[in-house]
């Protein structure tokens, strides 16, 4: 080795070896939308009506152009899954095929999509062509579409951030920074992509990814067009403690009873021809092919509530920490499993940089906070929905301010008036060495994170410290901060005129 090459080696041995994770050095802001559930013209057929997203569909857009007109209020707009859906219509209906019932691959459907949908598409580009970022996730309802497919059906549009086929996750500050961004379904039984080759399915397509809660959603679509109520029984109760694979069979049978009592479908035949799961061959699947029973080994998911079963797909999902089958049995159900997940698989995770996580998943807005013994505060946000049953839509808002290293974390509400409005918020002061990168891929917390009191009479955004002078109290403009460079910042950490 040359001295060249020695001295090179060492400079980076060195470099890689303790590192602090790169500071983010402009201000950024980042606005994450989720479960538009955009469907195709056959949802709005008033004889079988079954789309989630249609009232508000002019409410998208008069959002996005909201955004259009003002710049500042957005750098990067993150579209965080089920934005298509793909899945839900009624039990009787293949979901990607016309109004003839011919089939259709996956970018066919995605521009029956866009062309029943052209306003709001047409609003995604005029943004994109202002020069804002926009970021495509896969959610469970959309986990079939590929980046191939997301770029042969919309050139250009899309930053598209798969981690996995059918999962995506987005790190909008960058590798090993602070705030993931994911819809949540890789943790959920019933949601989570099942990879039928690697499981060993027989007579689909070996890249086939539709899980069980496919079946769930055509069910549930079923009882809309029906006029049913889908009874959900709350299961707690069964919980297996022993995590056998005899209890969670017990336990995932009895989901799919609870599922099914009460839906008012004519059968509980699927017809489905997406995604290599059944084709013109096996257009229909039975009952007792997918659902899973205390007698009953289905074709579709034979032995999915073994323990060996869960940990390969969930190995597959890239899921971070190992949860048991009935903590991901029951996170499809119970909101709060989910939030759970969130603490442990990233926020509460010591191999992991992240401090702020977003999921989508549960159609339920939410910003809570806990305290981690290494990372110090951290901040957990669910963007909530636009599905038409809501009261209002929900979106969030993560605002950076490099000169106070301050993030700002909003759940937002836009109602049907085209009214914005904040419904809760949380500061977060991130030390600028608070992380270490080791050339082995692992990572040392050095200092902790700390939340910014921001109630209604607080001040939240800007942390004193010695860059920062104390609080300055100036009458006309209210409550500011100034910094040792004279800048001035309002309460919402934003810079004002000197």
């Amino acid at each position: 080795m040359t001295t060249m090459k020695k001295i090179l080696f060492s400079v980076l041995l060195l470099m890689g070896a303790c590192m602090e994770a790169a500071a983010q050095t402009e201000d950024k802001t980042v606005v994450i939308v989720s479960d538009w559930h955009l469907s195709d013209a056959r949802s709005f057929d008033a004889n079988n009506y079954y789309a989630w997203t249609n009232k508000n569909r002019d409410r998208i857009v008069n959002f996005l152009n909201k955004l259009y007109a003002n710049p500042s209020s957005c750098d990067v707009l993150v579209l965080n899954g089920d934005i298509f859906e793909l899945w839900r219509t009624p039990t009787n209906v293949c979901m990607v095929a016309d109004e003839q019932g011919k089939l259709l691959d996956d970018v066919q459907y995605l521009l029956r999509i866009k062309e029943q949908n052209a306003d709001i598409f047409a609003a995604l580009q005029k943004l994109h062509d202002a020069g804002k970022e926009i970021v495509y996730l896969p959610g469970n309802h959309d986990l079939t579409i590929s980046k191939e497919d997301m770029e042969a059906a919309f050139p250009g549009l899309f930053t598209n951030a798969f981690d996995t086929p059918g999962t995506g996750l987005y790190e909008p500050f960058g590798p090993n920074s602070v705030v993931a961004i994911e819809h949540g379904s890789r943790y959920d039984y019933f949601n989570a992509p099942y990879p039928h080759g690697e499981m060993g399915t027989a007579n689909v397509r070996s890249d086939a990814l539709l899980p069980p809660g496919y079946f769930t959603s055509k069910l549930g679509a079923s009882a809309t067009v029906y006029k049913a109520a889908q009874q959900r029984k709350k299961t707690r109760g069964l919980i297996n403690a022993t995590e056998t694979d005899e209890g969670n069979r017990t336990l995932v049978s009895s989901f799919w009873n609870a599922i099914h009592v009460g839906v008012g479908a004519p059968d509980f035949n699927v017809s489905t021809c997406i995604d290599g799961v059944g084709d013109e061959n096996h257009p229909v699947y039975k009952w007792e092919e997918y659902a899973v029973t205390e007698t009953n080994n289905p074709v579709l998911y034979a032995d999915s509530w073994t323990i060996k079963n869960w940990k390969k797909r969930c190995e597959y999902n890239k899921v971070p920490v190992e949860i048991p089958l009935s903590t991901g049995l029951l996170t499809g159900i119970f909101h709060d499993y989910t939030t759970n997940l969130a603490f442990t698989q990233r926020l509460c995770n010591p191999k992991l940089p992240t401090l702020i996580c977003v999921f989508a998943h549960t159609h339920s807005k939410l910003v809570e906070t806990r305290h981690d013994a290494l990372k110090g505060d951290v901040v957990y946000l669910n963007d909530g929905t636009w599905v038409d049953e809501m009261e209002y839509s929900t979106y969030g808002v993560i605002r950076y301010t490099a000169a106070t290293r301050q993030y700002e974390i909003q759940v937002r509400k836009y109602g049907r008036d085209d009214t914005d409005s904040m419904l809760d918020c949380r500061y977060l002061y991130v030390p600028e060495n608070y992380l270490l990168c080791h050339s082995d891929g692992s990572i040392e917390f050095q200092a902790k994170a700390e939340l910014v009191e921001s109630g209604a009479n607080g001040i939240g955004g800007i942390k004193e410290s010695e860059n920062i002078k104390p609080v300055q109290k100036v009458l006309e403009e209210g409550q500011i901060y100034i910094l040792r460079d004279g800048s001035r910042y309002n309460v919402a950490g934003q810079q004002m005129a000197k």
